[in-house]
């Protein structure tokens, strides 16, 4: 059984059940993160979260393509610099610069800002570059990391920090981390495909930090998928928190004790969402390999202390 990520797939969505659609856009999210029963397969979402609170997360990006006659968010970022949103790979590996629709549309498009999909908030960017981590690898998932260059840089907003490489200072197992998205809301079973309920308000979810020993213990002697350490982090697990299918690429944060936000993870998979037992697994951020491709991708990302 193939891997589930957890970015919301093209065509399905528009059949999905709950899928709102308002004022031409189609509000979706990404992958989440069951248990691991026989066959695995990743996929992403926020379940058994709350509404976020508008300007908490101010650098949250919404990526969006265009779907017949609307906008469809598949996938999560975060903005790390005025013109640099960090996301997962497996979210923009087919996306390709200054494609447009027969009608002249963009065919892909990033919104920074935005809490409430069908309101007119926050900036609009089109992607000018798109680096993909030339590691990734689409069958493990390891280095599932892009950064996409805007057009042009948004302003005024206070961008979240990123691990200094290979500190794994606010990793600590049972740590509360909080990530976000407009993810399914609907939790889903390893062997779900299709369906969930997207909503058009950003979702937030508290989800504790999950040790690398245990998080192992729960796919090791699985062939697909398998956990890589080095280069992953998990959270949850309980079976009723979780991102979940259109929450790919959306930020792992934890608070920081002087305000603000340490961005350590990238939504990535999940073998289905809020499945008792099975954590998500997100990109590690501290890792050296991930903390380099991002630090040489250029623009004036904060790496914290």
């Amino acid at each position: 059984m193939a891997r589930v990520r957890r970015r919301v797939a093209r065509m399905a969505a528009w059949s999905v059940t709950g899928l709102l659609i308002v004022a031409g856009v189609a509000a979706a999210t990404a992958v989440g993160v069951p248990s691991a029963p026989k066959a695995l397969r990743p996929i992403p979402r926020i379940v058994g979260g709350a509404d976020a609170p508008a300007g908490v997360f101010p650098f949250m990006a919404a990526l969006q393509q265009w779907e017949g006659d609307g906008y469809l968010t598949i996938c999560g970022g975060t903005l790390i610099a005025p013109d640099e949103v960090l996301t997962a790979a497996h979210c923009v590996d087919q996306w390709a610069v200054g494609q447009a629709t027969a009608g002249g549309q963009p065919r892909e498009r990033v919104i920074v800002g935005r809490t409430v999909l069908s309101s007119g908030d926050g900036s609009v960017r089109l992607p000018e570059a798109i680096r993909v981590d030339p590691t990734w690898d689409s069958a493990t998932e390891t280095d599932d990391a892009a950064v996409l260059q805007l057009d042009a840089p948004v302003g005024g907003v206070s961008t979240p920090t990123l691990p200094v490489s290979g500190n794994r200072g606010y990793e600590r197992p049972g740590a509360p981390a909080v990530t976000v998205g407009w993810g399914s809301t609907q939790p889903q079973g390893p062997t779900d495909v299709g369906g969930g309920v997207y909503p058009d308000e950003l979702r937030q979810v508290s989800l504790p930090l999950v040790g690398d020993g245990p998080c192992q213990g729960v796919f090791d002697g699985k062939r697909n998928p398998a956990l890589f350490p080095k280069v992953m982090l998990c959270a949850g697990g309980d079976g009723h928190h979780d991102a979940c299918t259109g929450d790919s690429g959306g930020p792992l944060l934890t608070a920081l004790a002087g305000g603000g936000w340490e961005l350590i993870g990238i939504t990535s998979w999940g073998n289905g969402c809020a499945v008792p037992g099975t954590p998500g697994v997100f990109t590690r951020l501290s890792a050296p390999e991930i903390h380099d491709f991002v630090a040489t991708s250029g623009g004036s990302v904060a790496f914290g202390p």
